[in-house]
């Protein structure tokens, strides 16, 4: 999900599921989330991730969240130190609530930039 410019956070979102391996970006504008970009393989969709996080300017906080890789979250976390050494990423493990929705694979990026 991607959070609109009224709230200054952004995120991107990758999903790789049983049935169909495709990774999707998502938009939340005016409370209706939008699909951003759709992509039909894993390592696109973590390239696209990878865009996404590449192009913020000033990064405040950024956390990457996973359901089943924590391998793919902390080789997206080096990538982030590696173009931004002040910025220390949190990583996290999706929970039964949310890990429903983002199935299996399941890679997030959540960010927030500096005003």
């Amino acid at each position: 999900m991607r959070y609109d410019d009224k709230t200054d956070e952004r995120s991107g979102f990758s999903s790789d599921s049983l049935k169909c391996n495709r990774s999707a970006g998502q938009v939340i504008r005016n409370g209706e989330i939008r699909s951003a970009s759709l992509v039909r393989t894993r390592r696109k969709g973590i390239d696209r991730l990878r865009e996404f996080i590449r192009s913020a300017s000033h990064i405040e906080d950024l956390a990457i969240v996973y359901s089943t890789t924590p391998d793919d979250a902390q080789a997206l976390a080096d990538y982030v130190c590696s173009l931004f050494p002040n910025v220390v990423p949190r990583i996290a493990r999706l929970g039964a609530a949310l890990g429903v929705y983002g199935g299996p694979g399941a890679l997030i990026a959540v960010l927030r930039e500096a005003k």
